[in-house]
């Protein structure tokens, strides 16, 4: 059972989120973590033992930490011992990769969202550990499967503590628990129609037209994956009264390559910067310790989608063109307005994902050149401009997927008119939601012309 498919939509989370609701306040994250077993084991038993192992020995590692708390080299110990896992775990799951071609689902999210509970505790933020249910429920929420977000254990475990329902909230979770499902069936979808077209053209045959269009959707594709599932994991945590965090925020309107890439996925970026001074070679604080961190994001975030070659090429291409950023933004910032800045973002950013989306290096190096009109067949062709017009209304729909306009004009109707904008609310709920399940059911392109 995926989470994105009919029998999750209309019977597992309904059904599940009425039970919960049922149960006693006491009971209630208890509850929570039955349904999310339930979830792990009809998905893949295999997985759901290794996760519930896993989680159990990070619990260990937790209570042995909380108790020897006054002894430096025990907790020494404890930490070396938590880090070579994650670290064990990481480089198998990469091997497991290169055979498979695919990361087994929730496992990565599952170890940082444990690594990060044990390096909280190293630092006192957490006083004592938590019971084992509500541990076993922070790490194994199924709203996170996928994609994330992470959370820290201060940010989740009070909320599931003290469940506090609404009917508002739970028709926001409804809202845009459907934004991202329709990210996910409907435009990527359509986005990976646009893609096997452009593929399609023979070597040679590229055109500066065609090319752009294979990058535009090739960027809009990363970005609608990551933001469908996080929509749904934020949607489906509102739905059970847990607020999670946002983990993107329209990458393609930044002002800088920087601000770009930390939009793109904001929670594991501020994961690797907060736990990364952990270590004592880096340390809390001084430019050594921001540069590392930085360049450690940089090569690190890109492995969230598979450890390929072109991934880690792109992470340091993006490092690279943010150091260069970074000497002259104040330059820039002088000579060009925002409207400019943005649009150079945009198009540095659209264009890298030549480097992020095919495989090998010289392929990435190909498309570059079709970019900037170099090994093709001119500006524009009949095919290059069949594509575009036969695609122009799925198109225009995804770039304005990629802007806040909705979040703009959704906050000015619930700050105005908050009855009017509850209506809205449902009313968008629905439609999104109906076109997702027709696409799931029959395939249809009601988006082309």
């Amino acid at each position: 059972m995926q989470i994105n498919s009919l029998g999750f939509i209309f019977l597992f989370l309904p059904i599940t989120a009425v039970i919960y609701y049922l149960t006693p306040a006491r009971l209630k994250t208890g509850c929570l973590c039955l349904i999310s077993l339930l979830f792990y084991g009809l998905l893949d038993p295999v997985i759901l033992t290794a996760m519930l192992l896993l989680s159990v020995f990070d619990y260990g590692c937790a209570v042995f930490l909380f108790r020897w708390r006054g002894d430096v080299r025990r907790r020494k110990i404890i930490m070396t011992i938590v880090l070579l896992k994650a670290i064990v775990i990481c480089v198998y799951l990469f091997s497991y990769f290169w055979h498979e071609k695919s990361m087994p689902l929730g496992v990565i999210v599952i170890t940082l969202s444990a690594l990060g509970y044990i390096l909280d505790m190293a630092r006192g933020e957490l006083e004592v550990p938590d019971h084992f249910i509500d541990f076993l429920t922070y790490c194994l929420f199924f709203g996170r499967l996928y994609m994330g977000p992470l959370a820290s254990a201060g940010e989740i475990m009070p909320q599931m503590r003290k469940v506090k329902p609404s009917f508002s909230g739970i028709g926001r979770g409804i809202m845009i628990f459907s934004t991202g499902l329709f990210k996910t069936a409907v435009l990527n979808k359509e986005l990976q129609l646009i893609i096997s077209w452009c593929d399609r053209i023979e070597q040679g045959q590229q055109t500066t037209l065609s090319a752009w269009l294979w990058a535009l959707a090739n960027a809009m594709l990363v970005y609608f994956t990551i933001s469908g599932y996080c929509d749904m994991a934020v949607g489906i945590g509102r739905i059970f009264s847990v607020r999670l965090p946002r983990n993107l925020y329209y990458p393609l309107q930044a002002k800088t390559v920087a601000e770009l890439f930390y939009r793109l996925n904001i929670t594991v970026n501020d994961y690797i910067k907060k736990n990364l001074t952990m270590l004592p070679i880096i340390g809390q604080d001084g430019a050594v310790g921001e540069n590392l961190s930085f360049f450690a994001g940089c090569l690190l975030m890109p492995l969230w989608f598979g450890p390929s070659i072109n991934h880690i090429a792109w992470g340091a291409c993006m490092a690279l063109i943010i150091m260069v950023e970074r000497k002259l933004s104040k330059g820039m910032a002088r000579v060009f307005p925002s409207i400019v800045l943005r649009l150079i973002t945009f198009i540095i950013g659209v264009t890298s994902f030549c480097i992020f989306s095919v495989n090998g290096l010289g392929a990435s190096l190909t498309h570059l050149g079709y970019l900037m009109g170099v090994g093709g067949v001119g500006l524009y062709n009949d095919e290059a401009l069949y594509i575009l017009f036969s695609n122009l209304l799925p198109i225009a729909v995804a770039l304005f997927a990629c802007t806040s306009v909705t979040d703009k004009i959704g906050r000015y109707l619930e700050n105005n008119v908050p009855l009017l904008s509850e209506l809205i609310l449902g009313a968008y709920s629905f439609l999104l939601l109906a076109v997702s399940t027709s696409f799931l059911m029959e395939n249809v392109r009601w988006l082309s012309l």
